[in-house]
């Protein structure tokens, strides 16, 4: 299951890798933010009489918009040779490392339950039942102890 779960997240980041950010929308995005960059100021400086507030405010906004596209950019390929790419290599080792453990002898060991093993003592009983008559028997038996049932508003509840 969980090496299904595994592939499953490996296709879905082929998909990312393979499928490119549609370029139209990419340089729209670029265009919007060259006009931002160019009608900012301008409109910043009819906005506000103190042109330190201006030029802060410009600055503040165009930086923002323009880290926010680089980021995006980044986030575009995920893999490959720069500083805050995921390290494929490394994910991969990882899982090969995980793989083979799977398959080492150690591994390969099915635990077993002993013959005569009971998971409770409330078991007990049933370990010596060798049949399914023996074991509804015994069931039957424990539902009809009145003192184990109590009855409240018509229905029936166990203490």
């Amino acid at each position: 299951q969980e090496l299904a779960n595994g592939m499953v997240k490996y296709h879905d980041a082929l998909v990312i890798a393979h499928v490119p950010f549609p370029f139209p929308y990419m340089q729209t995005a670029e265009v919007l933010l060259v006009l931002h960059w160019i009608f900012t100021p301008v409109i910043l400086a009819a906005w506000t009489m103190d042109t330190h507030w201006a030029f802060l405010l410009c600055f503040i906004s165009v930086l923002f918009l323009w880290s926010l596209n680089a980021i995006a950019c980044e986030l575009e390929n995920p893999f490959g040779e720069d500083a805050n790419d995921l390290d494929a290599d490394h994910a991969q080792h990882l899982m090969n490392t995980r793989l083979l453990m799977l398959i080492r002898p150690s591994t390969l060991r099915v635990p077993k339950l002993n013959k005569h093993a009971m998971l409770r003592e409330a078991d007990a009983e049933f370990a010596c039942s060798t049949t399914l008559q023996d074991i509804w028997e015994g069931l039957e038996a424990e539902s009809s102890d009145e003192d184990r049932w109590t009855t409240r508003s018509g229905g029936r509840l166990s203490v």
